[in-house]
């Protein structure tokens, strides 16, 4: 018996198979650490926070190259778009933020990586946003934990900023690596830039922009692999 490319997709979709995209997932992340995170470590902090007041913000740096993610639009059917990326030097910009499940949002940008004292001038942009103790969740990158960073928490009152590590390789559950993908897929596609000012502009007003949204922000904390709700 032989069966047509029609026929092998609904008989895949009766028994609950639908086409989807794969996640990208690091091999050396630890799956029990994972587990326990969504289970335990979270639902602790979430507890935290509601006993003392707190608010919960996850934060994450990315970079933003003068060449775009391409991604599928729209043409005259047989003329494939062609967009002329040119940039062989790598150039880019460096942009770090953090969000709150009632949307808050708070950024930096650098021409250069991310230092511990940059890191440092982000936490107080962020301490600027609430007067309300903080508990930060982020990755476990070295300038997170580096020697400015300990000497800045050391001039806060107790409890004024808590900072937490979310399991190694797991980038899927924090909320604000969500940020990201959406100005890179969404408000930055196929955009093309010649020089790092026109892309800092760029950047710069929809950074500021994302302080409006809201309730944009406040859908990233629904993603199943954040595990927030």
């Amino acid at each position: 018996m032989s069966y047509t490319l029609p026929h092998v997709g609904n008989i895949l979709a009766a028994i609950g198979y639908t086409l989807q995209t794969p996640q990208g997932k690091d091999p050396r992340q630890d799956e029990d650490e994972v587990k326990k995170w969504k289970n335990e470590k979270l639902p602790e902090l979430q507890k935290e926070a509601r006993q003392y007041g707190k608010a919960i913000f996850y934060a994450d740096e990315s970079s933003f190259f003068l060449n775009p993610l391409l991604q599928k639009t729209y043409a005259p059917k047989g003329c494939r778009p062609i967009i002329h990326t040119w940039d062989k030097s790598f150039e880019h910009l460096f942009a770090c933020s953090a969000i709150s499940a009632k949307g808050d949002f708070v950024y930096t940008m650098n021409d250069n990586p991310y230092t511990g004292e940059a890191i440092v001038e982000f936490l107080k942009e962020l301490l600027k946003q609430t007067s309300r103790p903080i508990i930060l969740i982020w990755d476990g990158a070295s300038i997170h934990k580096c020697k400015a960073v300990r000497a800045f928490l050391d001039t806060l009152k107790p409890g004024r900023l808590k900072l937490v590590t979310q399991p190694s390789y797991s980038p899927e559950l924090n909320a604000d690596e969500q940020v990201w993908n959406y100005i890179k897929n969404v408000d930055l596609n196929n955009c093309v830039f010649k020089t790092l000012p026109k892309l800092k502009k760029t950047l710069s007003n929809i950074l500021e922009k994302f302080k409006l949204r809201k309730k944009l922000i406040h859908q990233f904390f629904k993603s199943p692999d954040v595990a927030f709700y």
